[in-house]
């Protein structure tokens, strides 16, 4: 109910009065901003997000391989 406004307006016409009530509703322009920001908002926590678990995919992969390759087993 807060989006719209109630006005009664009367009309007089010789002897005969009316009342009219009419609706206005408020125009929701600052919605379409809203929507983009949001989804500039969830793009770019996807690329964060994205961008880390690749990173610690990379570091897992060359610290098993550095890792494997200064092992190493003595004979006794």
């Amino acid at each position: 109910m807060k989006n719209t406004n109630f006005e009664r307006i009367e009309y007089t016409q010789g002897d005969t009065r009316t009342e009219k009530v009419v609706v206005h509703t408020k125009k929701h322009r600052s919605r379409w901003r809203l929507k983009l920001l949001s989804v500039v908002l969830a793009f770019l926590i996807w690329l964060i997000v994205a961008n880390v678990t690749e990173h610690r995919a990379s570091k897992d992969d060359s610290a098993d391989s550095s890792c494997c390759g200064e092992i190493t087993i003595e004979h006794i």
